[in-house]
This record gives structure tokens, sequence and C-alpha cells, in this order.
């Protein structure tokens, strides 16, 4: 977490540097023996690739399936998008030129680094979309990092 003062010499809360999200590997059936292989996030499927498939099977098998994934990712990995993960803002920070969405997503938090031209306000429904290419995974269950 990092903390700053405004130039009155306020505190301003921490931002949680690092977002956490509860899932799932799934595979979907594309055809007679192809697959697509994602991370069931709050309820939305993003596909991973073939890096991350590759590392996730050698961690855990034909068991990795069955195991609780904790994904790791900063605010700068996850935005507001079209399409995503259900949210709500819950509150929105500002330092130093750089602003921010605190989002709720079920019982967590996720903090969204916001883009030139995203100005959601406090209590909208908004999608959030992540960067596949930039998450860490954890084993829940065992606390042990595979990516």
């Amino acid at each position: 977490k990092v903390s700053i003062q405004d130039a009155e010499g306020n505190e301003i809360p921490a931002l949680n540097l690092i977002n956490v999200l509860h899932g799932k590997m799934v595979k979907e059936r594309i055809g007679k023996k192809d697959f697509n292989f994602g991370l069931d996030l709050a309820g939305k499927i993003f596909y991973s690739t073939e890096f991350v498939q590759q590392k996730l099977f050698n961690a855990a098998g034909r068991k990795v399936f069955d195991i609780n994934l904790d994904v790791d990712f900063d605010p700068y990995s996850v935005m507001i998008a079209e399409d995503g993960i259900s949210a709500k803002v819950s509150k929105i920070s500002h330092f130093n030129g750089e602003s921010f969405a605190t989002c709720s997503v079920g019982d967590l938090e996720v903090n969204v680094f916001l883009r030139e031209g995203q100005e959601p306000k406090e209590g909208d429904e908004v999608k959030l979309a992540l960067d596949v290419t930039a998450l860490g995974i954890v084993e829940a269950d065992r606390g042990i990092r595979i990516i």
C-alpha cells in the first residue's frame, strides 16, 4: 500500500497496489478435439495465453480444473471496458494527476487506473477487463505461486 499527503499535509488513505480475485481454470470445447482454456474470475471467462496454460498444467496436471486460484494484478492491468467483470464504483481517488476507481466485485475491492476520458462516478455499475498477460496466479489452498 502507498499513502501520500495532500497540499494541506493531510494523509490520503492508502491505495492497495495489488488486486486479488478468486477463480478457477475452465475449458470450453470448440471442436471435436479442440478446447479453449481460460480463467473464470467472478463469473467472466478470460482466455489465457499458452504460457499461462502451460504453467498451470505443469503445476497441477489434470487437477488444474479442481484447484482454487487467486489471480493478482496491479491497477494498471485492469480497465473499465464494454465487457468484463461486473463491478460497482465505490470511490474515486486522485494521486498526482492520476485517478483511480475503487470498485466492488462481490465482497472484494479492485483498484482500477482510470485512462483518459474515463470518468465513472461513485455508484456507477461498470465492467472490468483484465490484461491476461500481466496476471500473477497462486494456488489458493496451498499458497504456491504458479506465475
